[in-house]
């Protein structure tokens, strides 16, 4: 036992190890409510951009159950930058294809994105607010358990 336990933990470090990106500078996911996302339940981000004059990706996450029953979230994000400018953007995440989940799964649980803001170009350092909120037609998404924010510094 002892020695499958080590062996396990060998893997799972490589794997953190690999997986590691330099260029990220932030990455939170909220936890939803019930697993049951409300219109009116926006999800707020505080990044610190550590640089100015510097390009930046966003990436709304969700985590969502395998039953989820929609083919794809659409999502608001409303971003104010450290120099106070507002930034409004709509995505959509995509949930299923053709019936078969989209994302990384793992058991009952996928993880999905979508870039919301590529090649974002800040000009100062400071805080930056970001808000998502889903756009549905319907009030509350079902089975939606996790909604983040990854911040990536572009380096071209």
């Amino acid at each position: 036992m002892k020695l499958i336990n080590t062996i396990f933990f060998l893997i799972a470090i490589s794997i953190v190890a690999t997986s590691c990106n330099k260029n990220k500078i932030f990455e939170q996911r909220n936890d939803i409510a019930q697993l049951n996302w409300a219109n009116t339940d926006v999800q707020t981000f505080e990044v610190k951009i550590p640089e100015g004059v510097a390009k930046y990706r966003l990436k709304a996450l969700v985590r969502y159950a395998k039953n989820c029953p929609i083919e794809g979230l659409l999502i608001h994000a409303s971003i104010i930058t450290p120099n106070g400018s507002n930034i409004e953007e709509d995505g959509q995440i995509p949930i299923k294809l053709n019936g078969n989940n989209q994302g990384e799964g793992l058991g009952d649980l996928w993880d999905t994105e979508t870039i919301i803001a590529d090649n974002l170009e800040l000009q100062q350092a400071g805080l930056m607010k970001v808000s998502i909120s889903h756009s549905m037609l319907r009030p509350k998404v079902p089975l939606i358990m996790k909604v983040g924010l990854l911040v990536e510094k572009v380096v071209n």
